[in-house]
């Protein structure tokens, strides 16, 4: 109600009712509508209680938890599928890895692999010339002063 609304109201009353019994009917007036309001409100929670409006309400909470955590769910299974592909992938990389190490040390142990390949051994003789010149620190094949440096 506006102002204006009110002072209609209280005028209204004073002619009718008179300045003597004004306050004891305005009294009366707002105890009958706090006891209307107390009526309403207890009927109000009597109905709700008897369709179970606080069993709904919890159960509509609920399910909007549960729906929440099952899309949590989704996407930590999308997660793990990832963490899953990524660790199958790497595992892959390792033994393709350890594979090639373990065939370079088989190389390296064999001592005609290289003879397989078709390049000379390891072991093999070389000419007796070549091994004089090879000894031989005087010789023309040694005469380049880089073979004199330390390594």
């Amino acid at each position: 109600m506006s102002f204006w609304e009110l002072l209609v109201v209280i005028v209204v009353g004073l002619l009718i009712i008179g300045p003597e019994r004004l306050p004891e009917t305005l009294r009366t007036g707002a105890l009958w509508i706090g006891r209307i309001k107390r009526a309403l409100n207890n009927t109000r929670a009597d109905f709700e209680q008897q369709l179970g409006m606080d069993e709904i309400r919890r159960e509509l909470h609920n399910e909007q938890v549960m729906a929440s955590l099952k899309s949590l769910d989704l996407g930590t299974d999308d997660f793990n599928q990832q963490i899953k592909e990524v660790d199958a992938s790497l595992q892959a990389e390792i033994k393709r890895i350890e594979d090639s190490i373990d065939e370079q040390v088989a190389h390296d142990q064999d001592p005609n692999a290289d003879a397989e390949l078709g390049l000379e051994p390891e072991n093999a003789e070389h000419d007796e010339a070549e091994e004089d010149d090879y000894n031989d620190p005087l010789s023309e094949a040694n005469a380049n002063p880089d073979h004199f440096r330390r390594p």
